[in-house]
């Protein structure tokens, strides 16, 4: 394991930590175990009641690029800006409590976007089942074009909102607006639109897998809370505004398509195995919401259906739900994928 401490960093890590006892040690053995040496983890214990405090404490005394700082619990979105604000590297990363970083993780992502001098480099990821370990799928791992925001806003839409497969600039996070409203949900697309705000660089990927997501059936991306799900909509339509102060007409178009695409289609998909009994004036709701704070989507070319057919991917399942929910028949659809993955009792990426 990695050993020597820098008090210059290149790559600081930011671990959010809250009851990952279970979890915590293959996370951060994962992390020490890796070959890059100017490296700072700082991991935010986020008000635990188990034995992570414990376990922290113990890694930081045997490794000298831990760095615990603790928190009464807040929740995730609160411990990554207490550990961006902590960070010293010239470079941010992220890495939740209950990932494993693929040997490489830290010095192949640093080399590229520091070779490159981008702004962001978005790498690949395993889908693992967190009950079996089985493999569900590999993501981002197909090439892309580099892009900038300013000469292609609309790949807004094709940038996963997770943190742990992002390496930042670290001035892209230091000093990100304070929303009035902490959100739980779609808290990590708030933060990636809070830091593209201030990209005018290029974004890369990097078409490896260099992370193992653990999914759980009881994590909070599974789980639908109408009270959070209100204030995700609020801080999205805060995040809005700086946008419209300060970017182009055709970044708020594309700012208005991918709240689209996750305030309606991500959140009626997980309000599908959610349980709520009154899903349909849910999904009405969310429909109303974004119609009201973000209503550049209905006429926004980058959710049409020519733009979709053109580019293919993410931009013709955006473009055909959009159209849906326009011609009325966005739930009919929905609910009868949801009646056929329970009748043949399998998985059906839409």
């Amino acid at each position: 394991m990695s050993i020597l401490h820098t008090s210059d960093p290149l790559v600081s890590i930011v671990v959010p930590c809250y009851n990952a006892e279970r979890t915590i040690e293959s996370c951060l053995d994962s992390l020490l175990g890796q070959e890059f040496q100017r490296l700072e983890i700082i991991c935010v214990n986020d008000g635990s009641t188990d034995k992570t405090a414990e376990m922290l404490d113990l890694y930081r005394s045997r490794y000298p690029e831990v760095v615990v700082a603790s928190q009464e619990n807040s929740g995730a979105w609160a411990a990554r800006l207490s550990g961006i604000q902590k960070a010293e590297g010239d470079y941010i990363m992220f890495l939740d409590s209950d990932d494993v970083a693929v040997p490489g993780f830290i010095t192949k992502m640093y080399e590229f976007a520091s070779s490159i001098n981008c702004d962001l480099a978005v790498c690949g990821f395993n889908r693992i089942d967190a009950a079996t370990g089985k493999l569900m799928s590999a993501e981002f791992c197909k090439p892309l074009d580099s892009f900038s925001l300013c000469n292609n806003p609309s790949r807004l839409l094709q940038i996963n909102p997770a943190p742990w497969n992002k390496i930042y600039k670290a001035s892209l996070l230091k000093g990100v607006h304070r929303l009035s409203v902490a959100p739980v949900m779609l808290d990590d697309l708030s933060l990636l639109l809070l830091a593209l705000l201030r990209s005018d660089g290029l974004i890369s990927y990097l078409p490896e897998a260099l992370v193992e997501y653990r999914v759980h059936s009881d994590s909070t991306i599974n789980s639908i809370n109408t009270g959070q799900l209100k204030e995700a909509i609020m801080a999205m339509a805060e995040i809005r505004s700086y946008y419209k102060d300060c970017r182009s007409a055709e970044m708020l178009e594309a700012f208005d398509a991918v709240a689209f695409a996750h305030i309606v289609v991500s959140m009626s998909f997980r309000l599908l195995g959610s349980g709520i009994s009154n899903a349909t004036n849910v999904i009405d709701a969310l429909i109303a919401a974004v119609d009201c704070d973000f209503p550049l989507w209905r006429t926004s070319r980058y959710l049409s259906l020519g733009y979709g057919c053109k580019k293919g991917g993410i931009f013709l399942k955006a473009a055909l739900a959009s159209s849906l929910v326009k011609i009325g028949l966005f739930k009919f659809v929905l609910f009868t994928y949801r009646f056929v993955k329970k009748t043949i009792g399998k998985d059906i990426s839409w």
